[in-house]
C-alpha cells in the first residue's frame, strides 16, 4: 500500500463510527449522499470520488455497506473503493438513457437487502442540504412510512477529527500547492495570460500526484483581483499589475488551499511593496495569536485592529 493512502482497516473503523452515530441518533440506517462536487462525505467511507453520476453509501447495523450509484460508475468504483458491494440504483441513472446489460435495482429492493429483514423506521441522511430534490422525492415515495432524519451536522463533526494518515495527505496536498505556486510564479510576465499561469500551475500539481482540484484555479490580475475568487481568463498581464493566484489540489480527496499575490514586475512599486508587507505582517501576527477555542470572529479581529 502506498504511504499516501488510507488503510482498509481505517475505512472499516469509519464505518463503525457511522454505526455508533446511528445508535446515538436512533436511526436504522444511514444514507450518505455524494456527487462530483460534494464528494467528501462519501469519499470518507470509500476513497471513491464520483464522476458524472451521483451516488450514496448505504450503511445498516448488521449487513455489509453498499456503494450506490449509476451503472457507468461501476468500473472505476471497483478499482478504488474500499466498499466493493456495489449496486446501480434507479434514482442515480440518467433519465431516459438506456443501459443494455446493466442491472438496475429499485430503491425498495436495495433497502430491503441492506436491512436484512429488519424494519426500517428511521433513515439518517447525510447531505440533506445539497442532495437533489428529485432524488429525495424518489426516496421518500419509495419509503413512504420511513422518517428521514438529517444527520449531516453530526456526521461532519465526526469526520472533522483527523487521523495521522489523513494529516499526512493534507500535508502532501499543501506541498503540492506550494509547487503549483512556484510554477505559476515562473511564467508571470508582461503579456502572459491568466490561462497560461493556471496551466503551468495545474500541470505541475498534476505531475506531483494531484488527483483533482477543490475549486477552479484562481488567477486574477489587475482589477480582476477584486473578485476575491476570480477564475483564470484570457486577460493579458500588464507591467503594473498584481497577480492573485490560488490553487486547491486534492490528494486522495484531501485538499489544500494556497493563495499568494505576486507583482508582475518584482519587487513591485512602492505601494505594492507596502501592501505585501502589511499582508505578511497581518498573517504573522494572526498566526502568533492563535489559541485553542478561539472563535472565527475573534481571529478576524486581530489583523483588523
Amino acid at each position: 500500500m502506498s504511504s499516501l493512502e488510507i488503510s482498509k482497516s481505517e475505512y472499516a473503523e469509519r464505518i463503525e463510527k457511522v454505526r455508533n452515530l446511528m445508535r446515538q441518533k436512533n436511526v436504522d440506517a444511514a444514507f450518505v449522499y455524494h456527487d462530483e462536487l460534494h464528494m467528501y462525505n462519501g469519499c470518507y467511507l470509500t476513497n471513491y470520488w464520483p464522476t458524472i453520476e451521483p451516488g450514496a453509501v448505504l450503511v445498516a447495523h448488521d449487513t455489509e455497506p453498499m456503494l450506490l450509484g449509476g451503472p457507468e460508475a461501476a468500473p472505476y468504483a471497483m478499482e478504488v473503493s474500499a466498499i466493493q458491494n456495489l449496486r446501480a440504483i434507479e434514482c442515480f441513472i440518467v433519465p431516459e438513457e438506456e443501459y443494455p446489460g446493466a442491472v438496475i435495482h429499485s430503491i425498495k429492493d436495495v433497502f430491503a437487502e441492506a436491512m436484512g429483514g429488519k424494519a426500517l423506521k428511521r433513515l439518517g441522511i447525510v447531505g440533506y442540504d445539497f442532495a437533489p430534490f428529485g432524488m429525495m422525492t424518489q426516496l421518500q415515495n419509495a419509503l413512504p412510512d420511513v422518517e428521514l432524519v438529517d444527520i449531516t451536522r453530526e456526521y461532519t463533526v465526526m469526520r472533522a477529527v483527523k487521523t495521522p494518515a489523513e494529516i499526512k495527505l493534507m500535508e502532501t496536498s499543501y506541498d503540492i500547492a506550494a509547487e503549483g505556486l512556484k510554477a505559476a510564479k515562473s511564467v508571470i510576465k508582461t503579456g502572459a495570460t491568466e490561462y497560461e499561469i493556471a496551466g503551468a500551475a495545474e500541470g505541475r500539481m498534476r505531475s506531483l500526484g494531484a488527483d483533482g482540484f477543490n475549486f477552479r484555479s484562481i488567477v486574477g490580475t489587475g482589477i480582476r483581483s477584486n473578485g476575491v475568487v476570480p477564475p483564470a481568463s484570457d486577460k493579458k498581464l500588464e507591467s503594473n499589475d498584481l497577480v492573485l493566484a490560488g490553487f486547491s489540489p486534492k490528494v486522495r480527496g484531501y485538499a489544500a488551499g494556497a493563495c499568494v499575490t505576486f507583482p508582475v514586475a518584482p519587487p513591485g512599486n512602492d505601494q505594492q511593496k507596502q501592501l505585501s508587507k502589511d499582508m505578511a505582517d497581518a498573517l504573522q501576527l494572526t498566526r502568533d495569536s492563535l489559541k485553542l477555542s478561539m472563535a472565527g470572529k475573534d481571529i478576524d479581529r486581530i489583523p483588523r485592529q
